[in-house]
């Protein structure tokens, strides 16, 4: 039996053990294959790790139920900055004699954008995510405002939080350091699979009629080729988006606990200077306590010499007081 072999059937059984093993051995893999079994066997399975990033190593980082109300709304502020940043380029471009090209494009990125959002009611009757929808109707101002996700948009940004977490592990922070937000962004943009999803999105509801009479073949296959690269423009800009947003949060985590480590340390500096100053005040006191110590050594031994003096005054007093005595019994 190998080693891994009998590491598995110790956990099964309950047993604990120290896993030892150079870099490479195949720790974090045997970790990782016990988990899963212990998961299969329907038991409740935590890792524990010194930091987070360590622990990033372990399993699949998954999302939870309580954070998918948190991703349609940060799915919705994405999607209505992409499309405030298209609306402006519309309208600025729209009566330049130069800006033709940069307001069809606008045009038919927002009109991919459309696609992508539902209104707040029909979502409330119709939506297969009803405990998504807690976050954004909590945070709805009175005018309605924000924006909503339709369901495909929503499973897409889901798939998509999965994809950044998995890529957000230790393994990866320490082979890319600070280029850990390009090495993520060129994943996710060369991934075909996020963008088929996202393509999904979009749907077969779009402005190009095909059945017109009035438009050419070349007319018809120029829509269809920008509306092909504003599906592409838009999905690079809320990729973006939705990567720095979701960057910015694990920063402010990382300084959450860098600060909370920096505060431990300030307090175990000051301990340790306090420590010092009251090795230093106990130095600088010795020698008065030395000098106190050896006065009452001085004062204990003259105290026992003078109680020897005292007893012998004592003595002498008391045979002199039974001379007399005797004395004075001889003249009676």
């Amino acid at each position: 039996m190998s080693g891994e072999e009998k590491a598995m059937k110790l956990a099964l059984e309950g047993h604990n053990f120290l896993m030892v093993g150079t870099a490479g051995s195949g720790k974090t893999y045997l970790v990782n294959k016990l988990a899963e079994s212990l998961i299969k066997l329907g038991k409740h399975v935590q890792i524990t790790c010194s930091t987070g990033i360590a622990c990033s190593n372990y399993l699949k980082r998954t999302i939870t139920d309580p954070s998918k109300a948190r991703i349609r709304y940060v799915a919705g502020y994405c999607v209505a900055k992409v499309k405030n940043h298209y609306f402006k380029q519309k309208t600025t471009n729209a009566y330049k004699d130069d800006g033709f090209n940069s307001y069809q494009s606008a045009k038919h990125s927002l009109s991919v954008i459309r696609q992508l959002t539902e209104d707040e009611n029909d979502l409330k009757q119709n939506s297969k995510h009803q405990d998504s929808l807690t976050d954004i109707s909590r945070r709805q101002h009175t005018n309605r405002g924000l924006t909503s996700v339709s369901d495909s948009c929503f499973e897409f940004f889901c798939s998509l939080t999965e994809m950044i977490l998995n890529e957000f592990s230790g393994e990866n922070f320490s082979k890319h350091g600070s280029a850990i937000h390009t090495h993520c962004l060129n994943k996710l943009l060369n991934s075909s699979g996020i963008f088929q999803q996202f393509a999904k999105c979009i749907g077969t509801n779009t402005n190009i009629n095909m059945t017109s009479t009035e438009c050419t073949t070349s007319e018809l296959l120029c829509e269809i080729c920008e509306l092909s690269s504003g599906v592409i423009e838009v999905f690079n800009d809320l990729l973006k988006k939705y990567l720095m947003v979701m960057f910015k949060q694990f920063r402010k985590a990382i300084k959450c606990h860098m600060h909370i480590e920096k505060t431990r340390a300030h307090r175990k500096q000051i301990k340790v200077k306090s420590l010092k100053r009251e090795k230093i005040k106990m130095k600088k006191q010795q020698p008065k306590i030395r000098q106190t110590l050896w006065k009452l050594h001085v004062v204990q031994a003259a105290l026992q010499t003078m109680r020897g003096h005292v007893c012998q005054i004592i003595i002498l007093k008391c045979h002199n007081i039974q001379k007399r005595l005797k004395l004075n019994e001889q003249l009676c």
